[in-house]
């Protein structure tokens, strides 16, 4: 047999628009760690493996994985009506309000319309271009561009990606615990787990350090978006982390080889938690069940101007893959 030559797959990958990679891929018996490009192109610091990048929604799981944990401690039910959880300004201003459920908020089936959603997307970045970059911008921040606009079905009827369900379930914490709930993520998931080169975006900006992004676009030409996501942090894409920690995260949630309870990771994919997507996937808390050639694949990408994650696990062989 000839083995998959991984480190020439990421070199050929490099090009105008991919100036760096980063790839992890491991299971028991194989493990293969590697970079190509660069992580500047202004500085052609050469990419490093261990380097640090927004993960976009590959980080939809971190704040499931805090709301599950908080359930644990009897601290909140993923059952809840957000109508009792979140400020009545807010709540009036959101369609279905009075019916919708964390649970709902967390698998993409509470209706809500997403900040991002193409007809809207435009308005929410432009605003961002312009805005002084080293303003912290949080949950409200993004949630702004979704309020008083129309829902995409009623609550539990439909899977309707949305992001803007995860900006809510950062609010509804924080009022919970009476603090930013970036503090819960790092005392409850990032210490215990030992992600240690894992923070917050923007609200622990001072903890690390992230790579640059570069966005192509026939207005504003080529841009480092770098200098925004040092200073954002949402609920729908909070994690800062490397290829390492990402998959460990994953792994920690889907594989019995994990430091989490059983109990904890079988709310992800309980039977009130999954959704059909298509023929083929199911999405539960922040993370897609697929079955991709008859293998069990669990995964969540992610995509920020300038930036793109996929963090995947193969259950079959236990195998992480993440770039």
């Amino acid at each position: 047999e000839v083995a998959f030559d991984y480190q020439a797959a990421i070199d050929n990958a490099i090009s105008e628009t991919i100036p760096g990679a980063v790839l992890l891929v491991e299971n028991a018996e194989f493990r293969f760690l590697g970079a190509a490009g660069v992580a500047d192109i202004e500085t052609q610091e050469p990419m490093q493996s261990y380097h640090v990048m927004p993960a976009g929604s590959a980080g939809k799981k971190l704040t499931a994985l805090l709301a599950v944990l908080l359930e644990q401690e009897g601290l909140l039910n993923l059952d809840d009506k957000i109508n009792t959880l979140l400020n009545a300004e807010i709540l009036a201003q959101i369609e279905n309000s009075d019916s919708i459920t964390i649970r709902q908020l967390l698998n993409h089936t509470s209706g809500v319309f997403d900040y991002l959603d193409d007809s809207n997307a435009s308005s929410y970045y432009n605003a961002l271009l312009l805005s002084e970059p080293s303003e912290l911008k949080l949950d409200q921040y993004a949630l702004a561009f979704a309020l008083n606009k129309p829902a995409y079905a009623l609550p539990g009827e439909a899977f309707r990606y949305s992001n803007t369900g995860y900006l809510l379930v950062g609010l509804i914490i924080d009022k919970l615990l009476s603090e930013h709930h970036s503090i819960a993520i790092r005392n409850r998931i990032f210490n215990p787990l030992g992600m240690t080169a894992s923070f917050y975006g923007g609200i622990e900006k001072e903890l690390g350090e992230i790579i640059s992004g570069y966005y192509s676009d026939e207005t504003v030409g080529v841009l480092n978006t770098k200098p925004f996501y040092e200073y954002i942090g949402f609920a729908d894409a909070p994690l800062r982390s490397n290829v390492e920690d990402l998959a460990l995260l994953l792994k920690s949630i889907v594989s019995t080889d994990s430091a989490l309870p059983q109990d904890v990771r079988a709310r992800f994919f309980d039977e009130n938690a999954l959704v059909r997507v298509d023929a083929t996937t199911e999405y539960g808390l922040g993370i897609f069940k697929e079955n991709i050639n008859g293998k069990t694949v669990y995964h969540h990408g992610g995509i920020e101007p300038g930036y793109t994650t996929a963090n995947i696990f193969i259950e079959e062989t236990q195998t992480s893959i993440t770039a």
